[in-house]
């Protein structure tokens, strides 16, 4: 993903330098225009903004840096109450097409915001036993874990896979933030579903739906649907959005 971002750097820069230089270039135009051929001048105006605007269309919406689509995410969090504090459930299954040839690793961020004593904190595993996950030893600066999936294959463009893992944390020594997102983060989604599930009997007195962007404060308010699955006896809270913006991520709190 550090590799993703500075390629997105890259492209943010070069579509800045291109500005400047139209700029630069619109002023000699307007010289030009009032010196010499203003009509010559204007076709020339022209077919550069066409051209700079076809660029900047390709770049902000169909180019794809990232090595796969993200053709649907769907995360479930089970809090369930556990003496004086609270045991967490997550699984994450994504469903992904490869953009590049020779995928094998898929990386993962997750974060806990509370704080666990020692063997509180569960390993990441996969669902499928064909893959292997990996976390790394510690938090970043900013307090992500990272983690990643090999795949045990090599995936070549077009291809799918499915990646499925599971994780637990027990909050006993500072409470987890009430609340619970996801997000493809750079990638292009094309759905993203965010389940916050709680026992019956357990659910908070007021859930709602929210969109972040870039993990910040919560923004605009977000659909949120409450569903009771009677057979499992828990309550589900569920934020689902298709076609997903990046940079945004999905969720609710309570």
């Amino acid at each position: 993903m550090t590799r993703l971002a500075g390629v997105f750097r890259t492209l943010r820069d070069t579509v800045a330098s291109i500005k400047a230089v139209l700029y630069v270039i619109g002023i000699g135009l307007a010289a030009w225009g009032f010196l010499a051929d203003f009509r010559l001048a204007l076709i020339v105006a022209a077919v550069v903004t066409v051209t700079f605007g076809a660029i900047w269309l390709w770049v902000t919406r169909y180019y794809e840096p990232c090595r796969f689509v993200v053709d649907s995410l769907e995360t479930t969090l089970l809090v369930e109450r556990k003496d004086n504090y609270h045991r967490y459930t997550r699984t994450r299954i994504v469903h992904l097409t490869a953009r590049r040839n020779n995928l094998r690793i898929f990386e993962m961020r997750l974060q806990w915001t509370g704080q666990a004593g020692p063997g509180r904190i569960g390993p990441l595993e996969s669902l499928n036993p064909d893959h292997k996950a990996f976390t790394a030893p510690r938090e970043d600066e900013n307090h992500l874990m990272y983690s990643w999936v090999y795949l045990g294959r090599s995936l070549n463009r077009g291809e799918s896979e499915t990646i499925s893992v599971v994780q637990t944390f027990e909050d006993d020594l500072q409470e987890m933030k009430r609340f619970h997102y996801d997000a493809a983060t750079l990638a292009r989604a094309k759905k993203i579903r965010v389940i916050t599930r709680f026992p019956r009997g357990e659910e908070p007195m007021e859930v709602t739906g929210h969109t972040w962007y870039r993990a910040k404060n919560p923004g605009s308010n977000t659909k949120c649907v409450r569903k009771v699955d009677a057979t499992s006896d828990h309550v589900d809270f569920i934020v689902e959005v298709d076609d997903p913006k990046r940079y945004r991520s999905y969720g609710v709190r309570w």
